[in-house]
Parts: C-alpha cells; sequence; structure tokens
C-alpha cells in the first residue's frame, strides 16, 4: 500500500479477444468481428461494429451467423492461449512503471497510484498501445467500485480516460444497481425489490440495512460509492485458491477411454500450469456430466486427498483416472469432463514425506517436457492415455494461428 493519500485506476483492455485477433490480422479492423465459446457455439466477445449491427452477448452462432455475413463480418474461434499470452504481456508492462499492480481479470488490473500523480494515466494508454497494439480504457477515482464504474463510463462516452472524484450523484443516479461492480443479476434482482434501483439509491441506504439484508460485502460496496476505500488491494497474483481446466466436447462421448484421453490431456495442461506457478496441489476434483437438457441428465464428481503434495502429471493422471472409473456410468452420452488441482501450496512449503521425496531425474523430465512444448506447440510431446483418443477436441473451424506461442505459426511478412 501507498504511504501518502492514494487514488485507484482500473485498466480495461477494449474488446479484448477481439483486439487481441486484430493486433496480427490488421484486415479484421472496422469491421463487425465476433469470438466463439469453445465448439464455436455462442458468442464470447464483440468488436464495437458487431454491436452497432445488433449481435447480443452471449448469442447462438447460428442464430446471428446470417446477421454477420450480410454486414461483411468476421467469427473467429476462440483462442485461448494467445489471449493469455497477450494479458501476460499488458500486465508485465503494467508492473513494469507501477508497484501495486492487482490482476483483476484476463484483461482488467487496478493500480493504486499517488493522489498528485497526473501524467502516468495517459502514458500506460500510449505505451501499452505501442508495445502490444491492445487499446485500453481507464478509469480513475477514489475506490475500487468507483474506478471500475469510471472505466465503464468511459468506454459509453467513447474516452480512453476518465476521473471520477467529485460530485458523483448525477452519474450514480443514472447507473442501474446491478451495474455496479460486484452486484451482478441476482443480487441486483433482490436490491431492486428492496427498492433501491441505482448506484445512488445504494450509496445512500443504511448500512445496518444492508449488512442485514445481504451481507457486510454489500455495506463495503456502499461505502466505496461513498468515496470510502475499503475492498482490499491484493498486490499478490499467488493467492489463487484452485486451477480447473474443462472443456465441452465437440461432440458427446460415450466411450470411456476417449473421455480418460480428454481427462488425461486436461490433466496434463493443469500441471503445467501448476509447475509454471512453483505450486503444489494436496487435493484433486474431477467431475463428469452429460448434457443439462438430456431427458435424464447426470452430472457428478469425486474427490481425493492426495498422499503428499505434488506438480507430477503422471501421478495426477493416474489418480484422476481413479476417480472418473467410479464417475463413469455405461451408455451415457457425456458433454463434459473437468478436473479441479485444490489446495495449492508454494514450492517452498512443500512437507516432504520420509518415503515420498523428489526424484531429480523425474524433475528434470517434467521440466524438459514443458520446454519442449513451450518451444514446439502443445502437444508435440504428451502422456500415451491422453492419445487413446482424439475424438474429444473441441471444434474450432474458424481458430488463428498461435502466433506468440508456436515457432511454427509465427506472422510472416512477404
Amino acid at each position: 500500500m501507498l504511504s501518502t493519500a492514494s487514488e485507484y485506476l482500473l485498466i480495461d483492455c477494449n474488446a479484448f479477444y477481439v483486439s487481441c485477433e486484430r493486433v496480427f490480422n490488421p484486415k479484421l479492423k472496422n469491421i463487425p468481428v465476433v469470438v466463439l465459446s469453445s465448439n464455436d457455439g455462442c458468442v464470447v466477445a464483440r468488436s464495437n461494429e458487431a454491436k452497432k449491427i445488433g449481435i447480443p452477448m452471449g448469442a447462438p452462432y447460428f442464430e446471428v451467423k446470417k446477421l454477420l455475413a450480410s454486414h461483411l463480418g468476421v467469427a473467429l474461434s476462440s483462442n485461448y492461449a494467445l489471449y493469455a499470452d497477450m494479458s501476460r504481456r499488458v500486465m508485465e508492462i503494467l508492473r513494469m512503471f507501477c508497484q501495486n499492480v492487482e490482476v483483476y481479470s484476463i484483461d482488467e488490473a487496478f493500480i493504486e497510484i499517488d493522489t498528485k500523480e497526473q501524467t502516468l494515466p495517459l502514458f500506460l494508454i500510449d505505451t501499452v498501445k505501442k508495445w502490444t497494439g491492445i487499446p485500453v480504457t481507464i478509469g480513475r477515482a477514489k475506490t475500487k467500485t468507483l474506478a471500475k464504474l469510471a472505466s465503464d463510463q468511459a468506454k459509453k462516452k467513447g474516452l480512453s480516460y476518465l476521473k471520477l472524484l467529485d460530485n458523483l450523484d448525477p452519474i450514480l443516479a443514472i447507473t442501474p444497481v446491478e451495474d455496479v461492480w460486484g452486484i451482478g443479476r441476482k443480487l441486483g434482482t433482490k436490491l431492486r425489490s428492496l427498492k433501491l434501483l441505482t448506484a445512488l439509491d445504494l450509496k445512500n441506504a443504511p448500512g445496518f440495512f444492508l449488512k442485514k439484508q445481504a451481507s457486510v460485502l454489500l455495506e463495503k460496496t456502499s461505502l466505496e460509492l461513498q468515496g470510502l476505500a475499503c475492498i482490499p488491494f491484493q498486490e499478490s497474483a499467488s493467492s489463487k485458491k484452485s486451477i480447473t481446466y474443462a472443456r465441452s466436447f465437440g461432440q458427446t462421448q460415450s466411450d470411456y477411454n476417449a473421455i480418460y484421453a480428454a481427462l488425461s490431456f486436461y490433466t496434463q495442461k493443469a500441471a503445467f500450469k501448476l509447475r509454471k506457478e512453483k505450486s503444489l496441489c494436496q487435493h484433486l476434483l474431477v467431475f463428469l456430466e452429460t448434457s443439462r437438457f438430456d431427458k435424464n441428465p447426470y452430472a457428478n464428481y469425486g474427490t481425493l486427498n492426495l498422499a503428499i503434495a505434488t506438480q507430477d502429471a503422471p501421478y495426477l493422471i493416474r489418480q484422476a483416472g481413479l476417480i472418473l472409473k467410479n464417475l463413469f456410468i455405461e451408455q451415457k452420452a457425456y458433454k463434459k469432463v473437468g478436473i479441479m488441482l485444490l489446495g495449492l501450496i508454494e514450492e517452498s512449503n512443500e512437507a516432504l514425506d520420509l518415503f515420498n521425496t523428489h526424484d531429480p531425474k523425474r524433475q528434470n523430465a517434467l521440466a524438459a517436457l514443458d520446454t519442449i512444448n513451450h518451444k514446439y506447440g502443445q502437444r508435440k510431446l504428451e502422456y500415451a492415455s491422453a492419445r487413446l483418443s482424439d475424438n474429444f477436441h473441441k471444434k474450432a473451424e474458424y481458430s488463428s494461428k498461435g502466433f506468440t506461442s508456436s515457432w511454427d505459426e509465427l506472422l510472416s511478412v512477404n
């Protein structure tokens, strides 16, 4: 935390998934562009041009395909590896010039700055754009909640930077209560039933009333709207409590080997992330489910406490397989399988068991596998169980290349 009086910036990457695609394909600029969910099902990101022609967020692609084509628009499959890498680059730039950075999501970050600092926001907007090609919007205010509101207002006004420090009531009065950071649709419906319709209503509501009706967090949100910073600033990004990897299948699967292959692949990916973050996991959770639209939908999960904290992919794959056997029911058509690594601790906090110490050769082999896959592509080396079937891989007919993650797919200039 800063020792002097401070304010908050909310840095928000504009239409982030679309912006990442446009960095490597300038032909996508100034035309409607949408990014689709796994298996090319629904719209998960839209350019401003796509919004203007009436394509809603979350719309099934088959419903908007003709509308998009009639405006010469483009649909792209989600390329999460590209988006994650571009996000990392943006956040590294912010950390390079700012001492206190909290990464809030893949495309948003809070920064705590001195109230006397005036030039930093515009400098960050310019630098991120020059170094990554990603346009960002910055909102500035006395609290994190108001900074998020400032960023939203800036986007609506077509601005890249907006300060909300004084005379906020007119803006709060036209802001629906569910649009306040941390409220959402479900809580917003409850607040509306209590006649709290706008952000201004929430700001002026008695604290004891909010605490009784919802929680102390809602009371803190009200205080934040009053300009009193009371939502903690988290400078460390190492507070993650779990790692989840799951995908819907391109087509439903009834074959156990295909589902086990998918689970093995996802576990390998989760273990790689675990090692990258220099963490160990102590518990496993595997879940398996059919489509919720089935006549007799099925969804179940199983957990396992590991004997020792680990980041060893082969061991995790074997344990995940044991859980899957107990979940799998013959003759059902499954839509999704996934794994969660829980009870994460840092490598430095590991308590070694008398009979289970690290094998240096095994650790070196895992490091070599990570290096090769990072350099030459995700599936150059993988465990045999992940090759039992290829049917589980998601549908992605319109995917862009791995411009930043694969030597074979680097952008070429003729």
